[in-house]
């Protein structure tokens, strides 16, 4: 009955793995090679991954805060 856990929890992983690395091939897909490399998108991308949260002095977030501004211009 042990081995019955083990081999379970092993078939689950192997189910998990499958399934998300077909979804991380099929989104690679649709984001770099159907669109050639071009970024979709960028506006988002810059407004909602551009902060860097390990900025430790209000100088450097400053600084960062008008380099995003400047690159939305």
């Amino acid at each position: 009955m042990p081995n019955a856990y083990f081999f379970t929890m092993v078939v689950c992983y192997l189910l998990i793995f499958i399934t998300l690395s077909i979804s991380m091939a099929t989104s690679y897909r649709r984001s770099f090679i159907e669109t050639s490399g071009g970024l979709q998108n960028v506006f988002s991308h810059k407004v909602f991954c551009g902060w860097d949260f390990s900025i430790a002095t209000v100088e450097a977030a400053t600084l960062k805060s008008k380099n995003i501004y400047n690159e939305l211009k």
